[in-house]
């Protein structure tokens, strides 16, 4: 008989934790953009890469994922740390940092966002 039971969402492979971690990603960014009190446009007009309104909405609604360059983009746009974003996202999502086998140094790749290409 099949588990009804939900899936954890402290596991960052799993499917679940995928979406709920993608939905409270486009939270934050919506929340720092309502901080500095700008509009979807009006941060997208001072990004420096051509990003559509329509994916920046779909960042926010957590429809879309939001790759590392691009949520350091918005994240310096906005002038709030991106490992500040990160980890409150993470937190919001119940994502436990401690069982993730994830090690990104930010500051290295706002320098070279190429660097993770091999």
């Amino acid at each position: 008989m099949p588990s009804t039971e939900m899936p954890s969402t402290g596991d960052v492979h799993d499917g679940v934790a995928d979406r709920v971690f993608t939905r409270a990603l486009g939270e934050e960014l919506r929340r720092v953009r309502e901080h500095v009190g700008w509009s979807q446009s009006e941060l997208v007009a001072r990004m420096p890469s051509r990003l559509h309104v329509k994916t920046l909405a779909t960042y926010e609604q957590g429809v879309r994922h939001c790759s590392v360059v691009r949520l350091l983009e918005v994240c310096r746009t906005v002038g709030s740390p991106a490992p500040d974003v990160l980890g409150r996202a993470m937190r919001h999502a119940d994502i436990d940092l401690g069982r993730t086998a994830l090690d990104v140094d930010l500051t290295a790749l706002a320098v070279d966002p190429l660097s993770l290409v091999k």
